[in-house]
């Protein structure tokens, strides 16, 4: 067990100027080993709160790389082929079991549908997926998923025809509370189906600025009129820079919130889908919700 015992530094018992206890003060202040579910305890409570320090962490030894993978995979955010690459090796390299512990998973464009397929069946108990490689959605991969919260550009790329409209049916949306498409509205104006969600809360779309501030979208005046549950519709627009009140008086519905959608780029982009998932932080959806209570207030 001496390998893996706890050190003051591994604890992050450091001097106000950084430096380490003397060994002869450090066996004064630690002069056992804690007891190993303590040991866990403690790693764990490091790994979550610091995923730098999770990956020091996973080489101090066999034993606390078992208890630290789990927490380095929670979430997983894979931007690039070459990120997917070592991920697709890592599933190599690990039991099929080891991946349940995958909760949150984010594909982005690059990644690519070759490497999604090949990820996608392993990841098999996600809380939350954003996933915006073309097509999809419409995967047999995703039919065994039932996330809480999504992310999805459904009508990206040059597999999908321009009017193909979301299953809302399907298993995938069966528990489903927070649903965000980031298509371009053009692709969703012909969507409808959206009481099919049982228990879907929040709801977003993007508002191209090409479309008029002064009609609603029809299907997010659908939304609105078809899903009682629905505590939040959050309509992005680029560039606005309206108030708090403005959906409550274009849909006559405080639940309606307009905000301005923030550059594309991929910090932001991973920025605000981490956020949903960072104890703590405040994200869109809790921006949405504030001001659907002050529009609450003004009827």
């Amino acid at each position: 067990m001496a390998q893996n015992r706890v050190t003051l530094d591994t604890v992050g018992f450091r001097a106000a100027d950084g430096s380490l206890p003397s060994p002869v003060e450090e066996k004064s202040m630690l002069p056992f080993s804690f007891p190993l579910d303590l040991e866990r305890d403690i790693f764990e409570f490091a790994a979550r709160d610091d995923r730098e320090m999770a990956l020091q962490l996973v080489l101090v030894s066999k034993l606390v790389q078992r208890w630290v993978d789990p927490i380095l995979y929670e979430r997983v955010w894979l931007a690039s082929r070459d990120q997917a690459d070592q991920f697709i090796v890592a599933l190599d390299s690990k039991p099929a079991p080891f991946f349940y512990n995958v909760k949150v998973l984010c594909l982005a464009y690059p990644v690519g549908r070759d490497r999604a397929e090949k990820i996608l069946p392993l990841c098999t108990a996600l809380v939350g997926f954003a996933c915006w490689v073309p097509n999809l959605l419409t995967l047999a991969t995703c039919r065994d998923k039932s996330p809480r919260r999504i992310s999805f550009n459904f009508s990206l790329g040059e597999y999908t025809p321009h009017r193909v409209v979301p299953d809302f049916a399907a298993s995938l949306f069966a528990n489903i509370t927070h649903l965000e498409f980031v298509d371009d509205t053009e692709f969703c104006t012909e969507w409808e189906g959206f009481d099919l969600i049982p228990h879907l809360t929040h709801l977003s779309f993007v508002w191209a600025k090409r479309f008029p501030l002064s009609t609603p979208p029809p299907h997010a005046q659908l939304a609105l009129e078809t899903c009682p549950q629905l505590r939040i519709l959050l309509l992005l627009r680029p560039g606005f820079s309206g108030n708090a009140g403005d959906g409550l008086k274009l849909f006559n519905d405080p639940r309606a919130v307009i905000l301005k959608r923030q550059s594309q780029s991929t910090s932001n982009i991973r920025s605000r889908w981490e956020k949903q998932w960072t104890p703590g932080e405040t994200d869109i959806w809790n921006e949405a919700e504030v001001i659907a209570e002050k529009q609450a207030k003004m009827i």
